[in-house]
């Protein structure tokens, strides 16, 4: 993925509420981009803060996330006592990105065993100004879930919010409190051996998940099975 695209995804994203940045040549790359979130972010413009938007795109290979000031065209520098374009370290791994207001979470995969996995937060607010120039911004993991987190949708349910986590590893659905890293349930997904979706026992694999309107059902996309599971987040069951 390269620079220059990000403007037009976030004017796709936004359906054209705000007007997005315009495209223009820039230099520099990304390296093993996972996904992207977009946030509003306080730039010095003549003394006066000035909120402008950016892209945080998870760089997967490197464990980073890159700021990208989409304005100005321009890598945002989380360290400038390093030379060049530093990023945010966030984790092993870093696949999906929420942003909820200031928080912005982050799952990662986690390392070599597959017991690894972690959502990791960051305040969005600290990515511009002192803090992001010295180095200072410090993401710190919520939960340790293990099964390699991957999508995340964030779910709000009787005025709480709950970030719901696919598992690809365990073959489940996680459901994590964002405030307190507690986890509030976890949900076998898939089909068992036999069914016609799942006809040679194939384990399940969940990588992508919907949200419907209801707020409490949830659509899984499987990547280890031909099948589509259906979540009901209040009695814990799918089909």
């Amino acid at each position: 993925m390269t620079l220059r695209t990000l403007p037009a995804l976030l004017s796709i994203v936004l359906g054209g509420c705000c007007t997005a940045p315009t495209a223009a040549p820039v230099t520099g790359r990304l390296a093993g981009g996972g996904r992207v979130a977009f946030v509003q972010l306080d730039v010095d413009v003549n003394g006066t803060p000035t909120p402008t938007w950016h892209a945080l795109v998870t760089q997967t290979q490197r464990g980073e996330l890159a700021v990208i000031d989409l304005e100005n065209h321009a890598f945002v520098d989380s360290d400038q006592r390093v030379p060049g374009v530093t990023f945010v370290r966030v984790g092993d791994g870093p696949n999906d990105i929420v942003v909820s207001g200031s928080p912005a979470y982050v799952s990662c995969f986690g390392g070599g065993d597959s017991d690894q996995g972690e959502i990791t937060v960051l305040d969005t607010a600290t990515l511009r100004g002192p803090a992001a120039n010295d180095g200072a911004v410090r993401p710190s993991p919520i939960q340790t879930l293990g099964g390699r987190p991957s999508a995340m949708i964030l779910r709000t349910a009787g005025g709480l919010d709950t970030l719901v986590v696919a598992l690809g590893e365990t073959g489940e659905v996680a459901e994590v409190d964002p405030m307190t890293g507690a986890i509030v349930q976890r949900i076998a997904v898939g089909a068992p051996a036999g069914d016609p979706c799942n006809p040679l026992g194939d384990p399940s694999a969940p990588v992508g998940l919907a949200l419907a309107p209801d707020g409490q059902t949830l659509y899984v996309g499987d990547a280890g099975q031909a099948c589509l599971s259906v979540v009901d987040l209040a009695s814990r069951t799918h089909t």
